[in-house]
């Protein structure tokens, strides 16, 4: 039996030492079947070989990939995607040996082989890049709960080393602004506690300062509209008293009327006494002459006695008229005499009603003045009750905005105690401040709130009891990456053996 030497192209031996050496797992599928799988795809699947060759794919993988769609119909669609263009790369989920999931990046390669068709199948671990995720959902999931003192302790891999950095950075600053709202919650709350305490009282005293005022207002229309009778009745007394006055000086030009007229009186009264005494020196003088004429009569005899008889008429015609004289005369004195103290009556009267016209005049004067100052009294009365009615309404504006402010004082604490209690969902260090309730409201003694002091940024979490226990269950183990074997100069030489010993044949 005789060797010879077939020599094997140089492409054909680097594609079997590829295919052997290679770090990323090669597999071939013929008729939906894994015909032939490298060593690395054995280390990539997480199982022997003899578990591979023979499975399709759908075996080796989980139920559904990371879309939630049956695995099935994943094969199905990038098996066409890769006949169509030429190749196909995508994640794909996996299930080792023991049923744990294995993530991977997946290429088809459409290839004819013997004249069928087949698919090159090159998958690479994502091993790393799985517990980077997971270690990341992980934090986002407690994060999302409300833990921030969720940290990545577990290093990465140096090139996501920055993605936990980051991620631990961005916590670190949450926290920290948190730490600052919960202190302002706090003193918002503590605020509006007192802010409210305080719209309350100045509610209530604006209500009790509306109705004192309503009542002051009430006062006020009363004593205003007894001003106005009282204006009214002293414009009535006053012109009573004008009228009086009036009277009184018409009644002052009848007296004077009076007096002249008894001053004409009494000046006739005399004019009379005069002529009454004419009369009488005429009687006596005619007394006189029938004297003189009976005398002479006597001395004449008979012859006489005629003229005596006339003489002696005569005589008693001038003794009854100088009687009639006299008498006329002492009724003349006496009418004189009443007509003086008629006359001194009058003019008294006329002082008296001139005295009582003055009285009476000044007597208008005052009632004048006192109208005049009930008036204004009245008119300043009137700008009172209006300044007052416009302050009892400005008093229930008042009142109906400090129950507003009252309302919105309220709501803000409600407010407060919804940021709190929103603030409590959140679990890091120095969070007990604004998981406790709202304080109730204090008197509002004082209605200025503490100053806001700055909220320490840099106090070490300390972890609350949930998230000290989740945090103290221990990771779950990644296995680490099969170290690559690092190739040597042995390969080439026993591949070449491997080459050399399949070259010769026996002929």
């Amino acid at each position: 039996m005789f060797k010879r030497r077939v020599v094997v192209p140089l492409e054909t031996r680097f594609a079997q030492a590829v295919f052997e050496q290679a770090a990323d797992g090669f597999l071939l599928m013929q008729n939906g079947r894994f015909t032939l799988c490298n060593a690395a795809a054995e280390r990539v699947y997480q199982r022997p070989r003899h578990d591979i060759i023979g499975a399709s794919p759908d075996m080796l993988a989980a139920p559904c990939q990371m879309d939630g769609r049956p695995t099935a119909e994943h094969v199905v669609e990038r098996i066409a995607e890769a006949q169509r263009n030429g190749f196909a790369r995508f994640e794909w989920l996996n299930l080792d040996g023991k049923g744990q999931p294995l993530r991977m990046l997946v290429t088809l390669t459409p290839l004819i082989i013997d004249g069928g068709d087949a698919l090159m199948i090159q998958v690479q671990s994502q091993a790393e890049t799985s517990a980077v995720v997971d270690a990341l959902r992980e934090g986002l999931e407690r994060l999302a709960g409300g833990d921030l003192d969720c940290r990545l302790t577990r290093a990465f891999r140096h090139d996501y080393e920055c993605l936990r950095t980051a991620f631990n950075s961005a916590v670190d600053a949450m926290a920290g602004a948190m730490r600052s709202v919960g202190g302002i919650a706090e003193q918002v709350a503590n605020g509006s506690a007192e802010i409210l305490a305080g719209s309350e009282d100045l509610s209530t005293r604006t209500e009790q300062q509306a109705a004192a005022v309503e009542e002051a207002a009430a006062a006020l229309r009363q004593i205003n509209e007894s001003v106005q009778k009282s204006v009214q009745e002293a414009g009535n007394a006053s012109t009573m008293v004008q009228t009086t006055l009036d009277e009184a000086r018409q009644s002052g030009d009848v007296v004077g009327r009076a007096i002249e007229a008894m001053a004409t009186i009494e000046k006739s009264s005399q004019e009379i006494a005069e002529i009454v005494g004419v009369i009488d020196a005429i009687a006596f003088q005619t007394n006189l002459l029938a004297l003189n004429a009976g005398v002479e009569a006597a001395r004449a005899g008979d012859a006489g006695k005629g003229f005596a008889v006339v003489a002696s008429e005569v005589r008693a015609l001038a003794q009854r008229a100088g009687d009639a004289a006299r008498d006329i005369r002492a009724r003349i004195g006496s009418s004189t005499e009443q007509v003086s103290n008629g006359v001194a009556l009058v003019t008294a009267t006329g002082d008296a009603l001139e005295r009582i016209a003055a009285s009476v005049g000044e007597i208008n004067d005052v009632m004048q003045r006192i109208n005049g100052t009930s008036s204004n009294q009245a008119t300043t009365l009137g700008q009172i009750n209006a300044t007052v009615r416009d302050v009892d309404s400005i008093t229930q504006q008042n009142a109906a905005m400090a129950e507003e402010a009252t309302a919105t004082a309220r709501n803000l604490a409600d407010q407060a105690n919804v940021m709190a209690r929103e603030l409590a969902k959140f679990r890091f260090a120095g969070n007990q401040a604004t998981a406790r309730a709202t304080p109730a409201p204090r008197p509002a003694v004082a209605l200025r709130p503490a100053p806001l002091q700055p909220v320490a940024t840099e106090a070490k979490p300390r972890l609350a009891p949930a998230v000290a226990a989740v945090a103290s269950v221990p990771p779950v183990p990644v296995p680490a990456p099969t170290p690559r074997p690092r190739p040597s100069a042995a390969p080439r030489s026993s591949g070449n053996a491997a080459v050399a010993e399949d070259d010769w044949s026996e002929f």
